[in-house]
């Protein structure tokens, strides 16, 4: 009862313009989105709106953070307006580009793919507090839609017609991925204002090069080792535990042969 009076004493007493202002930009390319997709004529457009409203919802978290903004209704107005343009945007574009003919398993892809990505944001707001700076818990929504997003661009740009029934179960795959307990690093926890490595300077520019010059690929392409980054890394722990459980093992029947063994002359040892 006192957290919700708290949080009304916070509205009452003003929000933070800048951030807020940003989000609602995010929001209005996802509304944008969606009514390109509903159109049917400009779906291309569509995809740059979920991809601009990517590039929005990643300056919010950084405004916010670096000028020390961060309010609890700035994170629900966040969450609110991700489920529209990260959540809704995508699921609307592909319903009326690819999934409308397949009629109930279309509704169905379209429905998981929705439900997954406001499952994942419920989650991300209940956190614990700084839980989710250094790693995610589960594919983060903008990275989602930025990877369905750029995969229509490439299947429109490259005719590929031979992937349109898979994108169903790839769908179902990356609302999977939103709700695991992957983990995926939080590139948001990265305090650009703060003075980093050389190094981190040549590989920004390197891909903002990358995505003037090469623009849908180059962003599918970055989407997806991101996407990937999460099973990559489920995968190396699994072999890892796997080896050490062998080892362990190992080590255990050494052990135990090595205490038969000098059971044994203890009983020698007796007996004469």
């Amino acid at each position: 009862m006192r957290s919700v009076k708290q949080k009304k004493r916070n509205i009452m007493s003003g929000i933070y313009l800048l951030p807020n202002l940003i989000t609602t930009a995010a929001l209005y390319c996802g509304i944008m989105s969606i009514m390109s997709s509903l159109k049917g004529h400009d779906l291309q457009r569509a995809a740059y709106y979920i991809l601009l409203a990517t590039v929005f919802d990643f300056l919010d978290g950084y405004v916010a953070r670096a000028s020390k903004t961060c309010s609890s209704f700035g994170m629900e107005y966040d969450s609110l307006s991700d489920v529209i343009a990260f959540g809704v945007a995508p699921a609307s574009l592909f319903y009326s580009s690819f999934l409308i003919n397949l009629k109930r398993i279309g509704v169905g892809a379209v429905f998981i793919f929705v439900a997954c990505a406001a499952l994942r944001l419920a989650r991300f707001n209940s956190k614990i507090e700084g839980e989710e700076k250094v790693a995610f818990r589960g594919l983060p929504t903008t990275a989602a839609a930025a990877f369905l997003s750029s995969f229509f661009l490439i299947l429109n740009r490259f005719q590929l017609d031979w992937l349109y029934s898979l994108i169903p179960m790839i769908m179902i795959i990356i609302s999977f991925l939103m709700v695991s307990s992957l983990k995926y690093p939080a590139v948001s926890g990265i305090q650009i204002w703060k003075k980093k490595p050389f190094f981190y300077l040549g590989l920004v520019i390197i891909i903002i090069g990358l995505i003037f010059f090469f623009k849908e690929l180059s962003i599918f392409v970055i989407s997806s080792a991101y996407v990937s980054v999460g099973l990559y890394e489920r995968i190396k722990n699994f072999q890892f535990m796997k080896r050490w459980k062998v080892r362990s093992e190992e080590k255990g029947s050494r052990d135990s042969s090595l205490s038969e063994k000098a059971f044994d002359e203890d009983l020698e040892t007796e007996g004469e």
